[in-house]
């Protein structure tokens, strides 16, 4: 049993690359009073969006999410657990850590303006539009 999953293990370590590219970093563009956050996105509930003017009705929801955050980049926000809302046409992984750009709105909340997968954070980088 132990040499199974010992061979299980070799595999998948093999297939695990890193690959440097010498691709120019991205910038992540935000506005001069959002909030930029490390953290985890996790979804709490959706409301779909009728637009009869798309091709494929029903096909954007409205996302509630709470915003773990890990780290503040950029502004200011006391609370851990961050309420914000997201339109798109499918909801955002939980299980990996974003760099995230929250733009503020009435009542404490935010809504979701960008996310990007931590893990290539290498790749990116923050515009700077404020001074």
């Amino acid at each position: 049993m132990a040499s199974r999953i010992s061979i299980v293990l070799s595999l998948l370590v093999a297939g695990c690359t890193t690959i440097e590219t010498n691709e120019p970093a991205s910038e992540l563009p935000y506005g001069c009073d959002d909030l930029v956050v490390i953290g985890r996105i996790a979804t709490v509930g959706s409301t779909t969006l009728h637009d009869r003017d798309e091709v494929l009705p029903n096909w954007r929801s409205e996302w509630r999410l709470q915003v773990r955050v890990k780290r503040i980049v950029r502004g200011s926000e006391r609370r851990q657990v961050i309420p914000a809302t997201a339109i798109s046409h499918a909801q955002i992984r939980d299980d990996r850590d974003f760099l995230i750009v929250l733009q503020p709105k009435e009542g404490g909340a935010y809504n979701l303006e960008t996310a990007a997968l931590w893990q290539v954070r290498p790749r990116l980088i923050l515009a700077e539009p404020c001074s």
